[in-house]
């Protein structure tokens, strides 16, 4: 009912399918799990060998799939239904981890990101910030303006695009 469980059946030979079960992501995120500090530690590895290039080549690739996902989602939809995109987007963040609040008028789109579904990468770079940024700027063809960051103490991230004139 909550989405914690997925059920799937498995045949084993004879006779009928055993039901097995298995956490989903929701369900595994509410037991701790320390793959951020995996991922802290992988980061400062490959730095210290000297392999900051496969970081950023990482970190390009990943933001470059969550690019193409989002076109993905958004083709189809008229791009006069800014209501409907904004939507699609925002669904998009929280099932990447993030705690999105949009807001859009005559003067243009705000995103707010209360969380930061990468805290230990970010300790480690600040590369999956500033791609995000580009990441924004290419999903909405014009410029970001970062006007809070939470890696400066402050409550979320929040970008600002002025509207086409």
């Amino acid at each position: 009912r909550d989405g914690l469980v997925r059920r799937y059946s498995q045949k084993q030979g004879r006779g009928r399918p055993s039901l097995r079960y298995e956490l989903t992501e929701n369900g595994q995120a509410l037991y701790p799990s320390r793959d951020g500090v995996l991922l802290r530690e992988l980061l400062s590895f490959l730095t210290a060998e000297g392999r900051s290039d496969l970081v950023e080549r990482f970190f390009e690739s990943f933001w470059k799939m969550r690019l193409e996902d989002a076109r993905h989602r958004l083709r189809g939809i008229d791009a006069q239904d800014r209501h409907r995109r904004l939507e699609v987007l925002a669904e998009m963040l929280r099932e990447q981890g993030f705690m999105p609040e949009l807001h859009a008028d005559e003067d243009g789109l705000s995103i707010r990101e209360c969380n930061c579904p990468f805290p230990e990468a970010v300790k480690k770079t600040r590369l999956p910030c500033r791609l995000e940024g580009e990441f924004f700027e290419s999903l909405f063809d014009r410029e970001a303006t970062r006007v809070t960051y939470i890696p400066d103490g402050e409550p979320a991230c929040t970008y600002e695009f002025r509207a086409h004139r």
